[in-house]
């Protein structure tokens, strides 16, 4: 978002608010390790199937991450937003 928000000011655009949430924060959470794991390896860990998804593509990426975070939501049985509730602190707001 930086990049976006840089691009705005520079072009004198509105600034877009979003909050970003982190799926490594989901892992952590889940898995009470702060070691970090690509996307296929967190999916792999979970047993979520991502076959079909090419890494490094932006639409798979975010299809695969939201694949990952309903992985870990499930494993912990909680909701995606229970999920985010439990770790909201580690977001960030731009």
């Amino acid at each position: 978002m930086k990049y976006i928000n840089d691009d705005c000011i520079r072009y004198k655009l509105p600034i877009i608010k979003t909050t970003s949430y982190d799926i490594q924060a989901f892992y952590e959470l889940y898995e009470g390790s702060k070691e970090k794991k690509s996307l296929g390896g967190l999916a792999s860990l979970l047993g979520v199937d991502l076959s079909s998804l090419t890494e490094h593509n932006s639409g798979d990426d975010a299809l695969m991450t939201m694949l990952v975070m309903k992985g870990i939501a499930s494993k912990l049985n909680v909701s995606g937003l229970d999920l985010i509730y439990l770790c909201e602190k580690k977001f960030v707001t731009v």
